[in-house]
């Protein structure tokens, strides 16, 4: 069975307005809408650099438990995201090897609904795993 991809690394950020000219800085350019998912109570961008993907998160309001995450561990990386080939039996696999998953799959709005699921790994690190074809279903700007 192929393993998972990296397909992305999520960054926490207060205002996604205010933080998009530092990544401009570095050559990422964004490449999809500006996005509120509901289900993750957070307003989501998609930027590409050369080398790839990073999805920039913030809080959808003052209620969102993004500001919760903002406030333990400020702003930076919140997470890595694996494409896997079938997500359903990948998370059986993970299940089987200790690793739970906290998040069911759940359609995502910036990816067009392709289903996602999160788990916490060792030393508290958030994956995200995400199903094949979600660079084709970014929502355009």
């Amino acid at each position: 069975m192929p393993r998972p991809r990296l397909a992305h690394v999520g960054i926490l950020v207060r205002d996604i307005a205010a933080a998009t000219p530092q990544w401009e800085l570095l050559g990422c350019r964004p490449v999809s809408a500006l996005v509120q998912d509901p289900s993750q109570q957070a307003m989501l961008q998609m930027f590409r650099s050369d080398s790839g993907y990073l999805e920039l998160i913030a809080p959808a309001g003052e209620d969102s438990h993004v500001n919760s995450l903002l406030r333990r561990r400020g702003e930076g990386p919140a997470h890595l995201c694996f494409e896997c080939d079938d997500l359903d039996v990948e998370l059986v696999r993970l299940r089987s090897k200790g690793v739970l998953p906290f998040r069911p799959p759940t359609p995502a709005v910036l990816f067009g609904g392709k289903r996602v699921a999160f788990a916490m790994f060792p030393g508290r690190m958030i994956v995200e795993f995400v199903e094949p074809g979600w660079q084709m279903s970014l929502q355009q700007s």
